[in-house]
């Protein structure tokens, strides 16, 4: 599947693990990527100093042109992807969004080339997700695309003309009730928003029947993420086609599934 990446720009979040990046920057290494952005949030202890000096080192050294935007003060992490999403959404009509402890699988542009056009045909889509729990995807044999109602943002994408709709929402937070009962700041996480966002205006967002991305930050290196292997998933190798399903009964599982370990990164 031929892909075009002239219009794509690729966003890559990054702060101050340089060994989770440079696995990303090696899974993406394969393909020939055009506009690469990497957003370093700026540093708050030394130690977040000397870790960013050596992410510099790895991006003038990677083998491919990225753009570095250098932030000199902590933005934390909601401020620094919104920020730099809006900034994207000004330059290119296609964005897709991985934060640096996600690790795109070799089929993982195939995806998004075929997502956005379901995007573009389907306005009831709004969002390109990579991620699937595992258990789901034990419900499928061949591979199919799915409409689901709640948003994971580990890898995603969608159409700029849909983020600036989404930038323009400006009502009160009100989201499902699975993420009521979280015990958080809830202006910290800029995912509430975008969920937010969808729940109020039934949007829905586009799924694989099985993940084309692994999440390596449940380590106990996040920042926002505790140490567990319930996300684990295996790259599987999937031939895409153009259906696209919503089943409330499987949307309604995944829920489930997530529901009660939101914890773990809220």
């Amino acid at each position: 599947m031929k892909i075009n990446y002239n219009d794509i720009g690729i966003g890559i979040f990054a702060f101050n693990r340089p060994s989770h990046l440079k696995r990303l920057f090696i899974s993406l290494s394969n393909h020939e990527l055009k506009n690469l952005y990497v957003f370093l949030d700026g540093p708050i202890t030394n130690i977040d100093k000397t870790n960013q000096d050596e992410i510099k080192i790895m991006i003038k050294s990677y083998p491919q042109k990225i753009k570095l935007i250098e932030r000199k003060n902590n933005l934390g992490l909601k401020k620094s992807i919104l920020n730099g999403v809006n900034y994207l959404s000004t330059k290119h009509k296609k964005i897709i969004i991985i934060e640096d402890d996600c690790i795109p699988f070799r089929n993982f542009f195939n995806y998004f080339n075929l997502g956005f056009k379901l995007l573009k045909n389907d306005d009831q889509l709004e969002v390109i997700c990579a991620y699937q729990h595992p258990d789901l995807s034990k419900k499928f044999k061949k591979y199919i695309n799915l409409k689901m109602n709640i948003f994971i943002p580990w890898g995603w994408g969608t159409l700029s003309s849909k983020w600036l709709k989404f930038q323009s929402f400006k009502k009160k937070l009100i989201l499902p009730n699975m993420y009521n009962s979280l015990k958080i700041k809830k202006n910290r996480y800029w995912s509430l928003n975008y969920i937010s966002y969808m729940y109020q205006n039934n949007k829905k967002c586009l799924y694989p029947s099985h993940s084309f991305i692994k999440n390596i930050g449940f380590d106990g290196s996040g920042i926002n993420s505790k140490n567990t292997n319930h996300f684990r998933v295996l790259e599987k190798k999937e031939n895409l086609n153009s259906n696209c399903i919503y089943k409330k009964n499987i949307s309604e599982y995944q829920k489930q599934l997530f529901k009660n370990k939101l914890k773990f990164f809220y």
